[in-house]
């Protein structure tokens, strides 16, 4: 969905990206032929005027000398030139008014999330887990899992519903005495309804009170966020259903951290942002 219209892909997400990059391709050659013609055309305007007032200043200098009646029909052909020189440049500017513009490529936004380098870790593994088992309503859920989490590594937890991802997450997070952290790990955490705002207090401000970084950073992250300067100044408690996530992954990274634990990170933010974290 982009300016209030649809556009069908068939295929699955990596065809639809293979399209999606034919059409820009295609979206940048047409626009790059629309402004050759469009400099061509307004070229050709400005020629024909050029011209045009050219020859009205020699016809205007001829009038104030001694112009014997045999040269008269000379001065009424220049006249004739003048207005077929005017004429052929309302033509061309006809043509020019009724080319079909073609509008350049939208280049998406690039978010790039900082990274703190007060968070430094230098331990191979700043997280691991020993024979760790969870039972839930007299049901195992977890039973005796290792895990250990290499620096600088991605782990995706995939599951059905009810598995235990979040279980699993919230040990991690709660200290279970099977889960062995680092002492220089900082952890950071995004749940699944971490979008959910309450707060009167301005988005910049909150922000700004969960980080080292300077004021221009956080500014500089919003904006590629899609956040105005003005939108800034917004209370957490208005955002929409499409701010809100967008702020919780902000968050998320404006404290200082070297662990991150996600837990469906990706429900209701737009594919940038989630490029964004692929990347991060």
């Amino acid at each position: 969905m982009k300016d209030g219209k649809v556009t069908e892909y068939k295929g699955n997400y990596d065809a639809y990206l293979q399209q999606k990059e034919h059409g820009k391709i295609s979206q940048e050659y047409a626009y790059h032929e629309y402004q050759k013609e469009v400099t061509r055309l307004t070229k050709g305007i400005q020629e024909k005027k050029q011209k045009a007032a050219q020859s009205v200043k020699i016809s205007d200098k001829k009038k104030k000398q001694n112009v014997r009646p045999d040269r008269l029909s000379s001065s009424k052909q220049k006249d004739t030139v003048q207005k077929n020189l005017y004429k052929q440049a309302k033509a061309i500017h006809s043509r020019l008014e009724q080319l079909k513009e073609v509008q350049t490529v939208d280049r998406l936004t690039t978010i790039k999330f900082p990274k703190h380098e007060t968070a430094a870790i230098h331990n191979p593994y700043p997280l691991r887990i020993e024979k760790l088992s969870i039972a839930y309503e007299g049901k195992t859920i977890l039973d005796e899992i290792d895990f250990q989490l290499p620096l600088g590594k991605k782990v995706a937890i995939v599951g059905a519903n009810g598995a235990g991802k979040s279980t699993f997450l919230r040990a991690i997070l709660t200290q279970h005495p099977s889960v062995i952290v680092s002492p220089k790990a900082q952890i950071a955490t995004y749940r699944q309804m971490d979008y959910k705002f309450t707060s009167q207090q301005p988005l910049l401000r909150a922000l700004m009170a969960e980080t080292d970084w300077p004021e221009a950073t956080v500014r500089s992250l919003l904006h590629h966020l899609g956040f105005t300067q003005e939108e800034v100044l917004k209370p957490l408690a208005v955002l929409s259903g499409g701010e809100a996530p967008r702020i919780a992954i902000a968050q998320l990274f404006t404290r200082p951290s070297n662990v991150l634990l996600l837990d469906e990170p990706t429900n209701f933010i737009d594919l940038v942002t989630i490029q964004a974290l692929e990347l991060f």
